[in-house]
């Protein structure tokens, strides 16, 4: 009996070590991916303007902080251990899926999600949730009665970047919760009187495709 306890007590240390090098592993996926895609769109940067957006970005909490793409849910479903999650399968035009978790379960049915293109926040850190890693985050206009997910522009395609015209800058490859990037910029974030999702009156925009928006919802919060 004693073998058999010492046997269990190693058999939950290693599921433990386990878990704690799967979430490691997430977090240095997403910090490559999220590097390789920085580089590209540097490339036709000069060396001055480099050094001057990496100036200001550490300098400043604002939006050009959080990495924004379009992606599509191409699987979605319920939660295995939670009934108000939903866990998508998300193409974001990287070399692999994320899966990504909401609380939408009991907002929005899931025939009106799988398919559909949305837009993630991708630099956010992965995090464990009820058992499974949610590597983003889905961006909705919602206030506590109604949730909407933002529309994309027509055209638009998994892998499109979101950018702010008033708020230019690099994004981080990984958003620390020590720092709080998230938490100072979602205050900030809302729809405008037309459904126009918008920081600080500056347009959610997907270069020289037009703008996000959440056309029944205006003046809602985002998140």
């Amino acid at each position: 009996m004693l073998i058999i306890k010492k046997l269990q007590i190693l058999a939950a240390k290693l599921c433990e070590e386990f878990e704690r090098l799967e979430l490691m592993n997430s977090n240095l996926k997403v910090e490559i991916s999220n590097f390789i895609q920085k580089t590209r769109r540097a490339e036709d940067i000069n060396g001055n303007e480099k050094t001057s957006t990496t100036l200001t970005r550490t300098a400043t909490n604002n939006i050009s902080r959080v990495f924004f793409k379009v992606g599509k849910v191409v699987d979605v479903k319920l939660h295995p251990n939670a009934d108000r999650l939903y866990v998508q399968t998300v193409d974001l035009a990287e070399n692999r899926t994320r899966t990504i978790i909401s609380g939408l379960v009991s907002r929005i049915p899931k025939e009106q999600i799988e398919g559909r293109m949305a837009l993630y926040a991708c630099n956010i850190k992965p995090v464990r949730m009820r058992g499974i890693i949610s590597e983003g985050m889905i961006i909705c206009a919602c206030t506590e009665e109604s949730v909407q997910i933002l529309e994309l522009p027509a055209g638009s395609v998994p892998g499109d970047i979101v950018s702010f015209p008033d708020y230019p800058g690099e994004p981080d490859l990984l958003l620390h919760p020590r720092n709080k990037i998230w938490e100072a910029v979602v205050p900030d974030l809302k729809t405008d009187e037309n459904g126009v999702a918008t920081y600080r009156g500056c347009p959610f925009t997907i270069k020289g495709k037009g703008v996000c928006k959440a056309p029944d919802s205006p003046n809602f919060p985002i998140k």
